[in-house]
């Protein structure tokens, strides 16, 4: 039986142009990665700076919504202390004429909707640290928050008082509960607030005031009962 040979393939400008050829192959595709990272890099780089931007001005917000509520706590201590002498006067029989409503302290809605909506390809190009320091800030503003939508409806609970001619040991217990619980929000909200400050501006965070909001009810602060 005749046997075949197979003649061996052999490249046209010999194996050391054709290694040299496939070197610049492989070269030319590194190249080509390197240079598609270094534009994803760059790409992931804008998007970061833009998200932090965007972060670092709602949360500059939410300090500006805080520092308008700290700023009232000289206001809501005395109106308290106010409602307090006028339920005491109450058990004597003798329950002055309130000069004006009880009102309450005025309140901003706090913003969250870019770290809500956050992309999380976006963040997961943030530094760790930056992400858990971004958290933990929203996290205490949820907390703020909360306790300042408690407050404002102990307040609306409290307005229920203001038209009473006389108050009875019912009204009386849960006037006092009331009272009670305004003060502590408030004391919370007081002693929360340099905390706030300190951990923000561990961010390069400071407080931003909200655009376009009128100033407090300047009439809170003035007396509600009659001075003897």
């Amino acid at each position: 039986m005749r046997r075949i040979k197979i003649p061996w393939l052999k490249p046209l400008n010999g194996w050391r142009g054709f290694l040299g050829e496939i070197a610049i192959i492989v070269i030319g595709v590194l190249l080509a990665l390197g240079a598609q990272q270094a534009v994803d890099t760059w790409n992931w780089r804008g998007e970061v700076s833009e998200f932090r931007k965007a972060v670092d001005y709602e949360l500059s917000l939410d300090l500006g919504t805080y520092e308008y509520r700290f700023r009232q706590a000289g206001c809501v201590g005395r109106r308290l202390d106010q409602i307090e002498v006028w339920l005491q006067s109450s058990k004597t029989g003798s329950l002055p004429k309130l000069l004006r409503p009880i009102g309450r302290p005025s309140m901003l809605s706090q913003y969250s909707s870019v770290w809500d909506n956050k992309d999380n390809d976006v963040t997961a190009h943030l530094p760790l640290k930056d992400r858990l320091q971004y958290a933990q800030l929203y996290d205490e503003f949820r907390t703020i928050n909360g306790l300042k939508l408690d407050e404002r409806e102990l307040w609306r609970s409290l307005a229920d008082f203001e038209y009473a001619d006389e108050l009875n040991h019912e009204d009386r217990m849960r006037l006092g509960g009331l009272i009670s619980r305004a003060r502590a929000i408030n004391e919370l909200l007081n002693a929360n607030y340099p905390l706030m400050i300190q951990l923000a501006s561990s961010a390069g965070l400071r407080p931003v005031a909200v655009p376009d909001v009128a100033a407090p009810d300047p009439a809170f602060c003035l007396a509600l009962i009659p001075t003897t």
